[in-house]
């Protein structure tokens, strides 16, 4: 007997009715998967100083992408110190503050940033210099009491007038005086020493400056009586430069008027 080769046809289990052929199709082709873009580098620009000052200055910059920020400074390219670092990935756009830097001096810096892809970046190198110190701002002179004197002469003591301290000079000084029109400066010698035994009469006087550019004026004799007498009627008197010995046996100052 020959044999009969068979095609037996494949029952699906599931299926009810004649059976059928079972077809497989191919698995699908899986496409290779690329690796993830890197990140783009970080860029810093638009670096500057500004506000700068005796002990400060302010740093900003823009950075590509949010990012920290800090600044590195010094007054060499070794720079030694560092700004506060803003540690976040926030901003783009940073504003920095320098302080307690020296006066009159240049300083180097740069910026560092980093992004949070961790890609970090930093400037080139900068500059500035802070402004000089100021001079000590002097004591004004104190005010005086009243409007200053208005001046439209200038006199001195005659030489004539001893300005030894041998003899006494009240009488000289006091005609000398009252020949000096309002609105004067008399002035006498520095190194003069005037001896008087009476008082200089300023009575009824106006807008004089007795300017004695250091010279002395003292009583020659023990005396409660004012160096300067005004009885009443004169304004804008000045005193200065003077130095005024009295003749009290009393301390503390002798005010008549």
């Amino acid at each position: 007997m020959g044999i009969v080769a068979l095609a037996i046809p494949f029952m699906a289990t599931s299926a009810s009715g004649p059976g059928h052929w079972l077809t497989r199709t191919p698995a699908a082709t899986q496409t290779p998967t690329s690796a993830a873009p890197a990140s783009a580098p970080l860029v810093i620009s638009a670096v500057g100083a500004s506000g700068i000052a005796q002990t400060g200055a302010t740093i900003t910059w823009t950075v590509s992408a949010p990012a920290t920020g800090q600044v590195e400074y010094g007054t060499t390219l070794g720079y030694g110190a560092f700004s506060k670092l803003e540690n976040s990935y926030i901003y783009t756009t940073h504003i920095q503050q320098l302080s307690g830097l020296d006066p009159s001096t240049l300083y180097h810096y740069r910026t560092h940033s980093t992004d949070a892809a961790g890609n970090s970046a930093v400037s080139a190198d900068y500059t500035f210099t802070t402004l000089s110190a100021s001079a000590p701002t002097p004591t004004p002179a104190p005010a005086r009491p009243f409007a200053a004197p208005t001046i439209t002469n200038t006199v001195s003591v005659p030489s004539t007038i001893d300005a030894t301290g041998g003899t006494d000079v009240a009488a000289a000084l006091n005609a000398f005086i009252r020949t000096v029109p309002d609105g004067s400066i008399i002035n006498f010698p520095s190194t003069g020493v005037y001896r008087i035994g009476a008082p200089l009469y300023v009575s009824s006087r106006n807008n004089l400056v007795f300017n004695g550019n250091g010279a002395t004026i003292r009583y020659g004799t023990t005396s409660d009586q004012p160096l300067w007498y005004d009885t009443g009627g004169g304004s804008h008197l000045t005193f200065e430069n003077i130095v005024l010995i009295g003749g009290s046996t009393s301390p503390g100052v002798y005010v008549n008027g």
